[in-house]
């Protein structure tokens, strides 16, 4: 995980191969940098291809931390499995998904 670009008013980030509770140190602090910056956050999902449920929370503390301050979270160039499991949990209805290309 890491952040591959960062602006006065956005942040994206590489989420990596794997989104799970191992990555809660890292996320929160990318998580805490954008939101201390006012940014809106986009998750580059291209290597991801396992989320566990704690990743799944993190991803949800990302929107609820970013909306406290009107900032917009995506998740970009998601993989075929990825895209399937977070519309199975109705993250398409919280977050703008994007499939890779």
């Amino acid at each position: 995980m890491e952040v591959i670009s960062k602006d006065s008013s956005a942040m994206t980030i590489n989420l990596g191969e794997q989104l799970t509770f191992e990555q809660h140190r890292i996320f929160r602090a990318m998580l805490e940098e954008a939101v201390a910056a006012s940014c809106d956050i986009t998750f580059d999902c291209g290597s991801l291809s396992y989320i566990d449920s704690a990743g799944l929370g993190m991803l949800l503390l990302a929107k609820h931390e970013s909306e406290k301050i009107n900032k917009k979270v995506a998740l970009r160039n998601i993989q075929a499995q990825a895209l399937e499991l977070l519309k199975t949990v109705s993250f398409d209805k919280h977050f703008e998904l994007t499939a890779h290309s």
